[in-house]
């Protein structure tokens, strides 16, 4: 899905913050409970952007364009925004240093998504085509990061942490997902009065 796309950006403001030695958690990497209490301001942080490392801000992410396949429909967003990151909260942070591993997973109350959409298949059995502006609502999402990291000592003789990879293993909407489709079926609105009320053709 698009969301994937766009919290790359994320963990790559992530990523850099803990490559560039920016991380500073005062407990020890294997006590979870407290990497989650550390971790959260840092997230706050890094949405807000840090100009002196090159982080820039992440509220709203904006990805230029998407394409996708879900089963037999296309579709693509342009210009597309997605709000309420800032919003979010870690909910878990764990660091396996045996393993050289870790998790996030991130808490959001409601994400939006604002862009323009073109899509064209079958979903659900029916055929659905359309261009133009779009808002797609998602209430409570849950995010779930996973990497890769490693240790080496700096030329100031100290212990330093890289990230090495990281993808995502979970995305998963808990509560309702409304989507507001302008102009669906081109404006055919003979198509358009068997869609859901949260869609529309104008």
């Amino acid at each position: 899905m698009y969301l994937n796309i766009l919290f790359l950006a994320l963990v790559c403001g992530v990523t850099n913050v803990l490559c560039k030695g920016q991380l500073k958690i005062p407990c020890a990497l294997d006590d979870s409970r407290c990497t989650t209490s550390a971790t959260r301001p840092l997230y706050k942080s890094i949405v807000d952007g840090i100009p002196e490392i090159e982080v820039p801000t992440s509220e709203p992410l904006h990805q230029n364009v998407i394409y996708g396949f879900v089963h037999d429909m296309n579709y693509t967003l342009t210009d597309a925004y997605l709000y309420g990151i800032k919003n979010c909260t870690i909910q878990d942070h764990k660091i396996n240093v045996q393993h050289l591993t870790w998790n996030v997973t991130l808490h959001c109350p409601f994400l939006v998504m604002k862009g323009i959409y073109e899509v064209k298949g079958i979903i659900g059995g029916n055929y659905i085509e359309g261009k133009g502006p779009c808002e797609i609502t998602h209430n409570q999402y849950h995010i779930g990061m996973r990497g890769g990291l490693r240790f080496y000592e700096g030329v100031d003789n100290k212990a330093h942490m890289v990230i090495t990879y990281f993808d995502f293993d979970r995305l998963e909407v808990l509560g309702n997902i409304k989507y507001n489709l302008s102009n669906l079926y081109y404006g055919d609105n003979t198509k358009c009065k068997y869609q859901p009320s949260r869609s529309n053709c104008v």
